[in-house]
């Protein structure tokens, strides 16, 4: 805008000194002002050209030159004049002038758009030629035609007079028929281009009309078209530019329908002026008009044929949109029939106007019976209120949709349930109505409560799991905080269902636990749970417990309703439970559990089939447990371990027969565990494994040892335990043949004691793993005997070497009681079936004569021996080898 109001305040000067300053210095300032106009619209022009792209930047270039070359020709006149002498004619200020033009005919027709259709591109041309013929006619009576009649000083310079007003005839016509279509670029710039362009070109046409007749005489106010001209060209180019050029479509603007036939009429006027005038039509203005009448009526036969063909093709497109509307409408009317949704339209009153025959089958209703009723009618009483609020909201506010879910009764009583989408088109014009659309989900709703209740019950009881307890064991805590009552926990685990699972299948197993599960449900009240942990591990939430003691009760009803048989088929089964109770008012759900199960463990470790109470040392004993079980881990590599020896004596003659390996563990903090605080946490972790394979390499090594150093003595052998987990690890054999092989030890020095509870368990396993070990040529001995379910059977089918006799057995030998009656029994037995017997615990004098009374070949005790390292047995070896006495007592009398 700065650079336009530049330009008119040149403009206003130059047109004040026109009128008022002397004839030298209105040329001066004349032509000085046309040079700087033009200069001026051609810079702005080529800076507009760079902010553009594709073809407009094209033609925004050809202005910029044109103007610029017609600037070089303003330039060279402007130097003629100032030196005082008169412009030759014809000059180099002609070409600059010349050839200006065809540098804005090619800029001004860039901006127009080629019309797709041919009889568009036709059309075109006719309404071109019908304004150029309309201005040729108008400049040939007024300015071509007196210049072509003049005397010229010459063929070049007559033509090039000529030039000029043709060239401002072509000029004309095409910006003139340009600046009124809409398929341009830049419409509204193309606009003030024109207008420049026309001032240009009047100017120039009153230059040549002036000069061939001589009237001409110096700067007039005719020249300021050129200023004026130039500058709005530049104006134009200097407007900012659109973020988004807008651009025509390729149909006719309505003003171009005018526009060829006002130069036609112009022409026609100027036509009657000079008849009246008498000046008549030279040969050259009757051919014009006579073109000017054909291009009118081949004007009017493409208009009439563009227009059939548009009918036609409207005709075409109404008819393949009304097929289109029609298939439309048949395929949403198929699809709102055979829809699984119904469709629904409102009034605004709420009441049905339309409902999709879909109900039928999608609700069981007949869409006459709904029509005419208000939709709150069909709606369950209970759930009434709130969704007519949904639909008083939806009816107060233009387009808000909203949804809910709500039941509606069928006429068989059934009740569905359905979500209702809600649309207020009461506005639209096709509607007038609240469209409702609903859609049957019952069956999601049925399976999203089925879902929900598995992810919070027992898939094989039907009792709450971990996640329902934990949850509403946290409610609990929370209420029982406010209201001052209790919360119990009782966590129950089944005592040897594992045995039920491995004996008879899993199956029976499944159908034991539904029984117990509908057993205990019996056990406590109606607000409280039940639920499954996993496995055969149940627990109870007890709520509102007055007194904590109440939750004992629900102990007690639980073992005495494990007490009674299980029919499962044709089979009666007895289960017990070890249970844990815990009640606090103020602990979390995870803690308040854990004090549980830690009760429930103790309740296993007691003696199982009963009920423990959650003691804070019982978490103590635990965390040490937990302790211990880490520093197992590590005592192993640590070689924190360590095997002592208990010496087995022949009863008959005091000798040393061999020892028992015992292990120990030297603890680094605590210093010496005894075997009765780890041993069954190293048979519960599986470290018992790689533990007493530990022990029988050491074992073998020092029996090695010892018969090396004392080969005249009696064969010793070495006593090691194995546990029921090492016998039930299907790699015991080849790890037992390993060390036999590795330590190069006699297997026939090496005995393996297995406790007389191993024989019940996995029987037939036991079997094939013992003969196993037997074939290697070591031997077995059976320890505790007498403490469990002692059978013949059992000595019978297992491969046994050597019967060792419980020390509760041989505390009361000597006592004469029935119990010394059963030892005796059970070392006649031993030695009927070809049995080494050997008597455990051996503690007293008497003990011993008795027992090799009952000609018991050995005997191991505190009588002979404690427990002592490698090198302690070594020297009471040694000892004995010198035939000293070795054992603190007497020889029993022979």
């Amino acid at each position: 805008m700065a650079v336009a109001g530049a330009g008119f305040v040149a403009l206003f000067a130059v047109v004040i000194t026109l009128r008022l300053g002397g004839a030298n210095l209105a040329d001066t300032v004349d032509n000085l002002g046309e040079l700087a106009a033009a200069a001026l619209a051609g810079l702005v022009c080529l800076v507009a050209a760079r902010r553009r792209t594709g073809g407009i930047r094209r033609g925004w270039w050809l202005l910029g030159a044109s103007c610029l070359s017609w600037a070089v020709g303003q330039a060279v006149w402007t130097w003629f004049a100032l030196e005082g002498t008169a412009v030759p004619f014809p000059s180099l200020a002609d070409v600059g002038f010349l050839l200006s033009v065809p540098f804005a005919l090619l800029g001004v027709l860039t901006f127009i758009e080629t019309p797709s259709r041919r009889w568009s591109r036709l059309l075109g041309l006719v309404e071109g030629g019908i304004i150029a013929t309309g201005f040729l006619f108008i400049s040939w009576a007024l300015v071509l035609g007196p210049v072509f009649r003049a005397d010229g000083d010459g063929l070049l310079a007559h033509v090039i007079s000529l030039a000029y007003p043709v060239a401002d005839v072509v000029i004309v016509s095409i910006v003139v028929f340009s600046a009124t279509r809409s398929d341009t670029h830049e419409p509204a710039r193309l606009q003030l281009v024109a207008l420049g362009l026309c001032a240009i070109a009047v100017s120039d046409s009153a230059f040549a009309y002036l000069t061939q007749t001589n009237n001409y005489l110096g700067s007039q106010l005719s020249d300021v078209g050129w200023v004026a001209g130039f500058l709005v060209i530049a104006l134009a180019a200097a407007l900012p530019v659109p973020a988004r050029t807008p651009r025509g479509g390729t149909r006719v603007a309505r003003s171009a329908l005018v526009v060829p036939y006002l130069p036609i009429l112009a022409a026609g006027g100027v036509a009657v002026l000079r008849m009246v005038d008498g000046d008549g039509l030279d040969a050259f203005l009757a051919w014009t008009g006579i073109v000017a009448i054909v291009l009118l009526c081949v004007h009017q036969i493409v208009v009439l044929n563009e227009n059939h063909g548009l009918t036609v093709g409207l005709e075409a497109r109404v008819r393949r949109r009304t097929v289109e509307l029609l298939e439309r409408e048949q395929h949403f009317s198929a699809l709102v029939q055979r829809s699984s949704d119904v469709i629904c339209v409102l009034e605004g009153d709420l009441t049905i106007r339309y409902v999709s025959d879909s109900v039928r089958r999608v609700l069981g209703l007949a869409p006459e019976e709904l029509v005419g009723k208000a939709i709150v009618d069909v709606v369950s009483v209970d759930d009434l209120p709130p969704v007519e609020a949904l639909f008083r909201q939806v009816v107060a506010n233009s387009d808000r949709t909203a949804s809910a879910e709500c039941p509606i009764h069928g006429p068989d009583g059934a009740v569905r349930f359905v979500e209702l989408t809600v649309t207020n088109l009461l506005h639209h014009p096709a509607v007038h109505g609240i469209v409702v659309n609903t859609r049957d989900v019952t069956d999601r709703r049925a399976l999203e409560d089925r879902l929900r209740h598995d992810a919070f019950h027992d898939s094989l009881t039907g009792l709450a799991n971990r996640a329902l307890l934990r949850e509403r064991t946290q409610h609990a805590i929370a209420r029982s905080r406010r209201t001052g009552t209790h919360v119990g926990v009782v966590l129950m685990d089944l005592d040897g269902f594992k045995a039920i699972n491995d004996s008879l299948g899993h199956a029976v197993g499944d159908d034991v636990l539904v029984s117990i599960g509908q057993r205990l449900a019996t056990c406590v009240r109606p607000g409280d749970t039940v639920a499954r942990l996993g496995g055969d591990e149940f627990a109870f939430l007890l709520e509102d417990l007055e007194r904590p003691e109440e939750a004992e009760a629900v102990a007690d009803r639980i073992i005495d309703a494990l007490a009674q048989p299980i029919e499962i088929g044709a089979r009666e089964l007895i289960v017990h439970a070890s249970v844990g109770i815990a009640v606090r008012e103020d602990e979390d759900p995870a803690e308040l559990l854990r004090n549980a199960d830690v009760a429930m463990y103790a309740a296993k470790d007691n003696g199982k089939a009963q009920y423990r109470w959650f003691e804070p040392e019982m978490h103590e004993q635990v965390v040490t447990r937990l302790a211990v079980e880490a520093d197992l881990h590590r005592a192993l590599e640590r070689g924190e371990f360590e095997v002592h020896y208990q010496p087995t004596v022949d009863l008959a003659t005091l000798q040393i027969q061999g020892a028992e390996a015992l292990v120990r563990w030297r603890h680094p903090e605590h210093g010496s565990i005894g075997p009765d605080r780890f041993i069954a946490i190293a048979e519960a972790t599986g470290i018992i494994v790689p533990l007493g394979t530990w022990v029988l390499e050491q074992a073998c090594l020092q029996v090695q040892q010892w018969r090396a150093a004392w080969p005249d003595g009696p064969p010793l052998s070495v006593s090691v335990n194995l546990s029921a987990r090492q016998l039930q690890d299907p790699c015991v054999v080849d790890a037992v043949a390993d060390v036999l092989r590795r330590t190069g030890v006699d297997p026939a020095a090496v005995v393996l004691e297995i406790t007389e509870s191993l024989l019940v368990k996995d029987t037939e396993l036991s079997i094939a793993r013992l003969h196993e070990l037997k074939a290697l040529g070591l031997r077995l001995a059976l320890d505790d005997f007498g403490t469990g379910y002692s059978s013949l059977r059992y000595l019978q089918r297992f491969p046994i070497d050597v019967l060792k006799v419980d020390k509760s057995f041989v505390d009361s030998v000597h006592l004469g009681s029935e119990q010394s009656a059963l030892t005796r029994a059970i070392v006649r037995i031993g030695r009927t079936l070809g049995l080494t017997v050997v008597a455990e615990g051996i503690e007293l004098q008497e003990q011993a004569m008795l027992l090799r009374a009952l000609e018991c070949h050995g005997g191991q005790g505190f009588l002979f021996a404690r427990p002592m390292t490698a090198p302690q047995l070594c020297e009471l070896l040694e000892r004995a080898a010198h035939g000293e006495p070795v054992f603190p007592t007497r020889a029993p009398a022979a």
